[in-house]
């Protein structure tokens, strides 16, 4: 999953928010769809959580679909020196810009980081690169070793106009490890 090397490559504006920030822009919550996919080639539960929020009619994103995404090594294991994850890298296609946080101000992307454990990771940059979007966190996400509990992401995401498919590919860049790409929700491109 390379991006064509014409086009050029925009940093991505973030918010860092709450669960219910994204609830009140979504409106009603129980529109929406999670699944944890599989990573390959670590022991344990590694997961990619995928999660769809389907806009309420009515709410402030009524139209638009958020694509949110978590990386969860806690409970996966390493029998190599690492096993860590270091971006994932996702075909999205136009963002739509949305006032994730109070106020006005529209923002492309969001982090749940308020109201959750301090102990997750978020992303240090989002950057738009053709139809490709890359998250690179702000440092690696790593299974449990005999030193460590593995780490877990905070929840982000950023929304489309595009209706979701299930069959979307998701690279995923690992220190110890193949890079990996596994088939996630997105829009449909």
């Amino acid at each position: 999953m390379v991006a064509p090397a014409a086009a050029q490559s925009v940093t991505l504006f973030p918010a860092q928010v709450s669960a219910a920030n994204i609830e009140a822009l979504f409106g009603q919550p129980g529109s929406e769809e999670v699944t944890d996919i599989p990573l390959p080639g670590i022991n344990g539960k590694a997961v990619l959580q995928s999660r769809i929020i389907r806009a309420a009619a009515g709410s402030r994103a009524e139209g638009r679909f958020a694509y949110q995404y978590r990386v969860d090594l806690s409970n996966a294991t390493t029998f190599v020196d690492l096993s860590c994850v270091t971006n994932l890298t996702v075909k999205f296609g136009p963002i739509e810009k949305l006032p994730y946080a109070a106020g006005v101000t529209l923002r492309d992307v969001y982090a749940i980081k308020q109201g959750v454990p301090s102990n997750q990771i978020g992303f240090s940059s989002a950057v738009q690169t053709g139809d490709f979007v890359t998250f690179t966190f702000e440092r690696p996400i790593c299974a449990t070793d005999d030193r460590s509990p593995g780490d877990t992401s905070f929840a982000f995401g950023l929304a489309s106009r595009d209706s979701p498919d299930r069959a979307v590919t998701v690279q995923i860049d690992a220190i110890g490890l193949d890079d990996m790409r596994v088939k996630s929700f997105g829009p449909i491109r």
